[in-house]
């Protein structure tokens, strides 16, 4: 019982000095969804991870219709090898915003993930590419960390 108490205490004691340290954190969060939204709304080209509950994170790549149109003739001129690498190049060079949660970060297999994906699901995104006039802004493709390409989990690709 004397071993509870003692636990108890140390607890009580540590969630009044961390009180200070939530606030802050509120603060820091807001700043950053500030700063987020900025670059959501200023960039035509864009990679995102975001933290999910009990599933695997989602990765976000948005695609304006020039950069896509440059894939495009990456993809229909270039050996395998060249276009993973052009691929790479395109995107690791996108802003970037990372909404994980816990130690979380973009790492390079994150976007090795995605250009998995756009490389798979290649022709289904050009169909939906296709289909946008040049003044729209481009395409969303989403998919998670383990590569899926789920529709009814709203993976896929979308127009902006």
């Amino acid at each position: 019982m004397k071993k509870l108490i003692n636990i108890l205490s140390i607890v009580a004691i540590s969630t009044t000095t961390s009180i200070p340290l939530v606030t802050n954190t509120k603060i820091t969060n807001s700043t950053l969804n500030i700063q987020h939204q900025n670059l959501k709304l200023n960039n035509n080209n864009l990679f995102e991870k975001s933290y999910r509950f009990w599933a695997h994170d989602w990765l976000k790549v948005k695609i304006n219709y020039d950069t896509f149109l440059d894939m495009i003739t990456i993809y229909d001129n270039k050996t395998a090898v060249e276009i993973w690498n052009d691929f790479f190049r395109i995107i690791n060079h996108f802003p970037k915003i990372d909404n994980i949660v816990w130690w979380g970060s973009i790492t390079p297999d994150d976007i090795d993930v995605t250009i998995d994906v756009i490389i798979k699901h290649f022709t289904d995104i050009n169909n939906v590419f296709k289909k946008l006039q040049p003044e729209n802004q481009g395409l969303l493709i989403v998919t998670n960390t383990i590569r899926s390409w789920d529709q009814n989990d709203n993976m896929g690709v979308y127009p902006q």
